[in-house]
């Protein structure tokens, strides 16, 4: 008999045994209760046998279990699980299903070192291996793109898009260039206080500024003063958060300049930031909503 024979009889006993001790657990089992249930509480103690008869037989039943499992693990069962894993893994650009491949190959090298599929195993191991890398260095570059059109730094974004043509397919080139130029739309959100207190970071950016408090409005040169609002009352500002806020360029202009400082009204001010170091800085306002 060869030994894919003697492996197949080995499952059949083991099936059989586990069957047979399952079957023999239960006939315990049934059998305590039945004595349980004719018998008073004395008995109860001399039935302490069956719960430990109970618990040796279910420990050798997960044992066989266990090694039943181990039988069903062939060469052939880690070379498809890996095979698997490979293909979702292409498919995907998962990192998670790439480590899934590998410890199937490697586990298959490390059981079964004189396996048919051993050449093949290596071979797929190196191929994950470019794979992952090729991965790995997509989603820097991809994430670096991000960061690069969120902070408004488009040129830097579309250089780095330009450079990295080679790792992106023709609908990646074209989905990140979209999102580049749809970022130049959104304003980058950040606080009186950040603003003032890192204004070279955000000199020539689109911002958002929220609660600033205008406590004058100059008509003729149209821009607002603000200071950053603490509360809901009209001289609840702090004077050392303040910045000019111009609207000439605002989309409503018109209504802006009715506007007065006795209202004191609390905006929200997107526009470009511009950074003097000597005469002081200033939002050029696209919007202001308030």
């Amino acid at each position: 008999m060869n030994s894919k024979g003697i492996l197949r009889n080995q499952k059949f006993i083991l099936i059989a045994f586990i069957l047979f001790l399952t079957l023999l657990i239960a006939t315990i089992h049934n059998l305590f209760f039945n004595e349980g249930t004719d018998s008073n509480s004395k008995n109860i103690d001399s039935n302490k046998e069956y719960f430990s008869q109970i618990d040796k037989l279910q420990q050798e039943n997960t044992q066989l279990k266990t090694e039943l499992d181990s039988l069903k693990r062939t060469d052939l069962y880690y070379y498809q699980s890996g095979i698997t894993s490979f293909d979702s893994a292409h498919k995907n650009n998962s990192l998670k299903e790439i480590e899934k491949s590998k410890k199937s190959f490697e586990d298959l090298l490390k059981k079964f070192p004189n396996s048919s599929y051993l050449s093949e195993s290596k071979l797929k191991l190196k191929e994950l291996a470019i794979l992952k890398d090729k991965i790995e260095k997509y989603n820097s570059t991809v994430s670096q793109i991000y960061s690069f059109a969120e902070a408004q730094e488009y040129k830097k974004a579309l250089q780095l898009l330009s450079k990295s043509k080679q790792l992106l397919n023709p609908d990646e080139f074209e989905e990140l260039k979209k999102l580049i130029e749809k970022q130049r739309d959104k304003p980058i959100i950040v606080s009186i206080r950040d603003l003032l207190s890192e204004s070279k970071k955000y000199e020539g950016k689109i911002v958002e500024v929220s609660s600033l408090r205008a406590i004058s409005n100059d008509v003729q040169r149209k821009y607002f003063s603000t200071y950053k609002s603490t509360g809901i009352g009209r001289l609840d500002f702090d004077t050392d958060l303040g910045i000019k806020v111009y609207y000439d360029k605002a989309s409503n202009r018109d209504e802006l300049i009715y506007l007065t400082g006795d209202n004191n009204p609390e905006m929200t001010v997107i526009g470009k930031f511009v950074y003097y170091s000597f005469f002081g800085s200033y939002i050029d306002a696209k919007e202001i909503k308030y």
